[in-house]
C-alpha cells in the first residue's frame, strides 16, 4: 500500500475522456494543444484522516509513444481504463485489450483497476443494449474489475463522476474496498 503518495495511471481510446477526467479531478483548466505522451495532474486528498498526494498520469497510447509507455506504468498504484460507452461495435473496448494485458504482464498481480465507460455524445441518451452486453463480456474476461460511467455531456454529472471514479479507486488502493 502506498504511503503518502499515490500514482494512478489513466488511459484509453482517443476521445474517451481521459484528458478531461484528469483536468476535472485535478481541479485545473490547463490544457495542452498538442498530443503529449503523458500529462500529470496532482492534488492532495484527505483519505480516512490521512493527507495523501495523488498524481493522475494521463497517458497517450498513441503509437508514436510506444517506446516510453511501459516505463510510465512503473510504480503505479492503480489504473483507470476508458472507452466509449456508446460504441456498439465494441472497438473502443477491444482497443484496451493489448494495453491491459501489457499492464498485467508487468504487474503480477495487477494493481487495482477500474473500467470507465464515457458518454461523449449528447445525442445518445441511453446506452445501447448491445454495448451493455459487450461491457459485461469484457468485464467477465478481465476479472470483473469495477465499472463506472462518466457523462461527458453534463458538466455537473461529469465533475461528480470524476470525483466518484478517483474516490472508488483510492478506496480500493488504500482500504481494499471501492470507497463508494
Amino acid at each position: 500500500m502506498p504511503a503518502d503518495k499515490v500514482k494512478i495511471v489513466v488511459f484509453g481510446a482517443r476521445h474517451t475522456g481521459q484528458g478531461p477526467l484528469g483536468r476535472a479531478w485535478g481541479k485545473t483548466e490547463a490544457d495542452l494543444p498538442d498530443l503529449q505522451p503523458v500529462v500529470i495532474y496532482e492534488r492532495d486528498v484527505d483519505h480516512g484522516g490521512t493527507k495523501r498526494s495523488v498524481a493522475a498520469w494521463i497517458l497517450s497510447v498513441d503509437p508514436q509513444f510506444d517506446y516510453m509507455r511501459k516505463p510510465m506504468y512503473e510504480r503505479a498504484d492503480g489504473f483507470v481504463y476508458t472507452f466509449d460507452a456508446t460504441d456498439i461495435t465494441g472497438r473502443s473496448l477491444q482497443f484496451l485489450d493489448p494495453f491491459v494485458e501489457e499492464v498485467r504482464s508487468l504487474y503480477p498481480p495487477a494493481p487495482p483497476e477500474v473500467l470507465v465507460g464515457s458518454h461523449p455524445d449528447p445525442t445518445i441518451t441511453a446506452k445501447p443494449e448491445k454495448t451493455r452486453a459487450l461491457v459485461k463480456s469484457w468485464l467477465a474476461s478481465h476479472g470483473d474489475i469495477p465499472f463506472l460511467e462518466l457523462d461527458l455531456t453534463d458538466k455537473k454529472l461529469f465533475f461528480d463522476g470524476a470525483e466518484a471514479i478517483f474516490k472508488a479507486l483510492l478506496g480500493i488502493i488504500l482500504d481494499g474496498h471501492d470507497g463508494a
